[in-house]
């Protein structure tokens, strides 16, 4: 099933030379893991660079409930914070606040509130 939502990536993992895993938090499904085969390759370079940790994203992806990893179709930045960006110090905030993130959510869970909470104080 085609699915649309909106998601902060939380973490980025190397797979192989030019594969990668994403943990995403995703305001319909929760916390989600994608495969992205060649977003590190030379001809997918844009898509290595969208896929960072603290990015808002607007996915479109396959989803099936008995799998672990899912696909991307396809992908876009949100929002872009400059703010966060340009400020180590902010910068360093965002980071930590991702990894309570990942420690705090559980897979599957749908927790609107608490992406919305997040989407909130990332903004200010």
């Amino acid at each position: 099933m085609l699915v649309a939502s909106q998601g902060i990536i939380l973490r980025t993992i190397k797979y192989s030379e030019s594969t990668i895993i994403v943990k995403v938090f995703t305001r319909s499904h929760g916390l989600i893991s994608f495969i992205v085969p060649g977003a590190r390759s030379a001809k997918k370079g844009a898509l290595g660079n969208i896929l960072q940790a603290g990015n808002f994203l607007d996915i479109n992806f396959y989803y099936h409930q008995q799998k672990n990893l899912l696909r991307i179709k396809e992908c876009k930045l949100a929002t872009i914070h400059h703010h966060i960006l340009s400020n180590f110090t902010l910068r360093a905030i965002a980071t930590f606040y991702l990894e309570i993130l990942i420690h705090c959510i559980h897979d599957d869970e749908v927790q609107e509130p608490v992406y919305d909470y997040v989407v909130y104080e990332y903004d200010k």
